[in-house]
């Protein structure tokens, strides 16, 4: 069960780039696509159209109908139950991850992401999959400054906001492109 494009290589290389609180790599500029993997006042000047095309999201389908139906051999009654499934998922996870975010507990960010990425992945939606995978990854190295008791700045969590406002867009295309689906094959 994979996920077509998988974003976790382009994730865990840029994630192995340099150290986190390198110094000397916080005084040359980032490219986008490296601001966004690192927590520093470079990804602050991210806007949500620069994170997403920096990520290569246009290339991941909002929803992979044949992946889904694969997952499912064909069966698509068992595919609305996985769907009702994620649905309740998404809203236990995102709320997980609003939460985490409010209190500044990115491992609680960290570990919705990744059952949220989890369980999209299975349904075929890939984008969210992948807007799952790159919070999941920046909840990780936020968690990872917190630990050398370095509090984080709202340069660090800027990204972290275009996330979960990415993760809500993309939601509501996947319930569009699953609705548009099912009234097709349902008929």
């Amino acid at each position: 069960m994979g996920c077509g494009n998988s974003t976790e290589a382009h994730t865990s290389q840029a994630a192995e780039a340099r150290p986190l609180n390198d110094e000397a790599g916080r005084n040359k500029s980032l490219s986008k696509e490296e601001a966004a993997n690192d927590p520093t006042i470079e990804a602050a000047k991210l806007t949500k159209e620069e994170v997403y095309a920096s990520a290569n999201l246009a290339t991941f389908l909002t929803f992979d109908e044949d992946m889904a139906q694969e997952q499912v051999n064909g069966d698509i009654e068992i595919l609305q139950e996985l769907h009702t499934m994620v649905c309740e998922q998404y809203h236990t996870s995102f709320t997980e991850i609003k939460n985490g975010f409010e209190k500044g507990d990115y491992q609680r960010v960290h570990s919705a992401a990744h059952a949220l990425k989890g369980a999209m992945c299975n349904l075929g939606a890939n984008r969210f999959a992948s807007i799952s995978a790159l919070l999941e990854n920046y909840g990780h190295k936020l968690k990872a400054i917190l630990k050398t008791d370095t509090a984080l700045t709202e340069d660090q969590t800027h990204l972290v906001r275009i996330y979960i406002q990415m993760m809500a867009d993309e939601w509501q295309e996947y319930l569009n492109s699953f609705q548009d689906f099912l009234k097709r094959t349902t008929k």
